[in-house]
């Protein structure tokens, strides 16, 4: 399986391939490995400027779940509109809600 000339930090052959066999036995998966999660799209439906927090529709779905702006992945973004296109990811909040976070300007409405 190795090249005998090989090692790495100072391991040799034999023991390259025994460390192989512990890791290949076992169903962990490097989380770089992982497919992406596709990235929700969705239109902004409220935005209260001064608390900074809003609601947004998901494309497909109709759910409207909480953001807040502080989540945007671009500093610059410090307020949206009603009609906005966004993208985000959707976790959970500390209480089990939906909300979006890393959220990205799609197109601003005139």
């Amino acid at each position: 399986m190795f090249k005998e000339s090989l090692t790495w930090k100072g391991l040799n052959a034999d023991e390259m391939a025994e460390i192989h066999a512990m890791i290949e036995s076992t169903n962990y998966k490097s989380p770089a490995a992982q497919p992406k999660a596709k990235r929700s799209k969705g239109t902004v439906r409220k935005f209260n400027d001064p608390k900074r927090y809003g609601f947004v529709e998901v494309d497909g779905t109709g759910e409207r779940i909480f953001f807040h702006i502080n989540e945007s992945v671009d500093p610059g973004l410090t307020w949206l509109s009603y009609g906005e296109r966004i993208s985000f990811d959707i976790e959970e909040d500390a209480k089990g809600r939906s909300q979006a976070v890393k959220i990205k300007l799609i197109g601003r409405t005139s």
